[in-house]
């Protein structure tokens, strides 16, 4: 389940993360564009979110200690990103108006980046127990070893 869930991080790169749009009227014209959707993979949070998620996924299909951490680190990135902390500043609305002149323009934060909250979120779960699992499993075969081997006294 934990490979599935790196999967869903990398394939929420190449959706969109956010959407900026920008209007303005002058006179009686008016004029609006929208970016449509900018994705991950063309913010460096994104190439970032990317090589970590493929690295999560490797240390869990190669059973190695720890691929919660990856999971985290990918769930603080798309939260930065919702919340702004990477300058990105999704769900912001500014509008001016002087006299027969009004600007507005807004970010707001996509599918895509929802997503990788998600998944990288449920990676972190998901490979936390694995660990747990695997580290249950180690300590009782060493119990097991201690108990078959003979007394060096």
């Amino acid at each position: 389940m934990s490979l599935i869930c790196a999967a869903a991080c990398i394939v929420s790169i190449f959706l969109p993360w956010l959407e900026g749009s920008a209007s303005a009227s002058f006179g009686g014209y008016s004029s609006s564009y929208s970016s449509g959707g900018i994705t991950g993979i063309q913010f460096g949070g994104g190439i970032l979110a990317l090589v970590i998620a493929a690295v999560g996924g490797y240390f869990v299909y190669e059973n190695k200690p720890n691929p919660h951490y990856f999971g985290a680190v990918n769930v603080i990135i798309g939260i930065g990103h919702v919340m702004g902390w990477f300058g990105s500043l999704p769900g912001m609305n500014v509008s001016a108006n002087y006299g027969g002149v009004s600007a507005k323009a807004s970010l707001n934060p996509q599918y895509g980046l929802y997503l990788l909250i998600l998944a990288a979120a449920a990676f972190t779960y998901f490979s936390f127990q694995l660990t747990k699992d695997n580290t249950t499993t180690d300590v009782e075969e060493e119990a097991e070893e201690v108990k078959s081997e003979p007394n060096q006294a």
